[in-house]
């Protein structure tokens, strides 16, 4: 998991993103659980500055992994994936804006201050 992740990092690091582990794997983390135990990743990346851009940068991690069960979100700038066959949630940092109650949000890039609000 550690290769994979630092090989996330070196991609967006190429894109000029910053890329975060959250949800989950982090939870257990701090809970203490091994990391062996971790079925999924959450990755949040920062500095997308137009959500369509996900795909660009899944399309460069393709050249180093084998990618599967590729599904985009374009419209919330979300993308779920197999990557080496371990599932990945990968997520714009983002805002979120409810014009009324139980709509779809709209959804704009923006920082990982922000998506950590919006998240708890």
């Amino acid at each position: 998991m550690k290769n994979l992740l630092k090989s996330i990092g070196v991609c967006a690091n190429g894109f000029g993103y910053q890329s975060y582990l959250v949800g989950g794997p982090v939870r257990d983390a701090l809970l203490g659980i091994d990391s062996k135990t971790v079925k999924d990743l959450d990755i949040s990346l920062e500095n997308v500055k137009q959500k369509k851009d996900l795909k660009k940068f899944i399309q460069k991690l393709s050249n180093n992994h084998k990618i599967s069960s590729l599904k985009m979100y374009e419209q919330f700038g979300t993308a779920s994936l197999f990557l080496d066959g371990r599932p990945v949630d990968f997520a714009v940092a983002r805002s979120e804006k409810y014009i009324k109650p139980g709509a779809l949000p709209q959804v704009r890039p923006d920082n990982m201050l922000s998506d950590l609000k919006r998240r708890d």
